[in-house]
């Protein structure tokens, strides 16, 4: 079979500067970068591969502000390819509002044997949708309110970044979005604490990153 180019992006963002944007948003963007990635022939012919890293501003109206390489594939003619077809794709405005959104998205370029092969790629990244879901699932299962906390009627929203290694081991929290209040920051930070590891990552995967936001009302 003759090789073809593949395009691989995992359906979430690694990385997020605020403003906070909502989840939705982020994995439109991902989908978005996944859909305008194609090897050029000149990449092709030259059987070329690499992973990049590339950090995109993004203004309320879903105009690119700007695309920059943060980390290089090693080569020339992949990072131009894929600063150009990222800098060209179309987005959706943001969340009503936000003003400016800056994202690091991950991007590889891989060579592979036919469709079969690259039916494989797109399900690995389905099967890493899955994980995610699944991981937020576990974690606000296990989410508490403090009786103290509602007794004050201290309400809102955390948002906070997970970072997980190929086995599942939570590598850190980082609090992105407060609720305004700093008792129920902590309170979200332990909730995610609480669990030492998720489930392992889909194959092929040796670091994840990924939003969750806990809610904290009253009834």
């Amino acid at each position: 079979m003759t090789k073809t180019g593949f395009a691989a992006i995992a359906l979430a963002v690694w990385g997020i500067t605020p403003p906070l944007i909502a989840q939705e948003y982020e994995e439109k963007v991902a989908k978005a970068a996944q859909s305008a990635q194609e090897y050029s022939r000149q990449a092709l012919s030259r059987q070329l591969e690499g992973s990049a890293q590339v950090k995109l501003v993004i203004l309320a109206d879903g105009s690119i502000e700007s695309v920059n390489l943060v980390q290089s594939t090693g080569s020339v003619i992949l990072d131009r390819d894929i600063l150009a077809n990222t800098r060209n794709m179309a987005l959706p405005p943001l969340p009503a509002g936000q003003d400016r959104a800056d994202i690091v998205l991950p991007i590889s370029y891989r060579l592979v044997e036919g469709r079969a092969d690259m039916a494989v790629n797109q399900d690995r990244a389905e099967s890493l949708e899955a994980w995610k879901a699944a991981a937020r699932e576990r974690i606000r299962a296990t989410q508490n309110y403090p009786q103290s906390l509602r007794y004050d009627e201290v309400q809102g929203d955390v948002s906070v970044r997970v970072n997980v290694d190929s086995e599942g081991h939570i590598r850190g929290a980082d609090l992105i979005d407060s609720s305004g209040s700093n008792a129920l920051d902590r309170e979200a930070l332990a909730t995610v604490q609480r669990h030492s590891a998720l489930p392992p990552l889909p194959e092929g995967t040796q670091a994840y990153s990924f939003l969750l936001t806990l809610k904290y009302r009253l009834e």
